[in-house]
């Protein structure tokens, strides 16, 4: 399989190294989930593993069908046929027979699909370094406040950045 968008990493290359300590690690993933939380305006979280769950396939350069999205997900076709719905209205994936297998229609990654899945790559690399940068220095202690303060900086930017970007 060639390279794909994903194939950089959520983090930026250069920031590859060790593993981040654990407050970090926690941090980043509640910016990621923050992420979606704004992307797609408080629905269920259902719809976001039915969504991650076709790129991460899309990304091993499988092409599924609304049965493999079921499966590989836990979730009911008919949910997995909804939210897939709305990624074709989106135009960021379409269903097409296999030319093979008539019977099988499976999902494959639209040009805009492509370019919403490098938004979001540049999206999660700005904010990784975002939150590198906002990390109190070697000795210093946050006080509750100043962590949510620093919660809702992130918060807001997000949603500025997701605005932006058409989201």
């Amino acid at each position: 399989m060639g390279s794909t968008i994903l194939d950089r990493g959520l983090r930026p290359a250069s920031d590859n190294g060790p593993a981040p300590p654990a407050d970090l690690q926690l941090e980043w993933l509640w910016v990621m989930v923050s992420f979606h939380a704004h992307q797609f305006r408080g629905r269920p979280i259902a719809e976001v593993l039915a969504s991650w769950t076709n790129i991460l396939l899309l990304h091993k350069g499988l092409n599924p069908t609304i049965g493999d999205l079921a499966k590989a997900s836990g979730l009911p076709r008919a949910t997995i046929s909804r939210y897939v719905s709305s990624t074709i209205q989106n135009g960021w994936a379409e269903e097409l027979v296999n030319p093979r297998n008539r019977r099988r229609r499976e999902l494959h990654l639209t040009e805009a699909g492509a370019k919403e899945l490098e938004a979001i790559v540049e999206f999660f690399h700005a904010e990784f370094r975002e939150l590198i940068a906002s990390q109190p220095n070697d000795g210093e202690t946050e006080s509750g406040d100043d962590y949510l303060d620093r919660l809702a900086e992130m918060s807001e930017r997000i949603s500025e950045r997701l605005s932006r970007w058409g989201a």
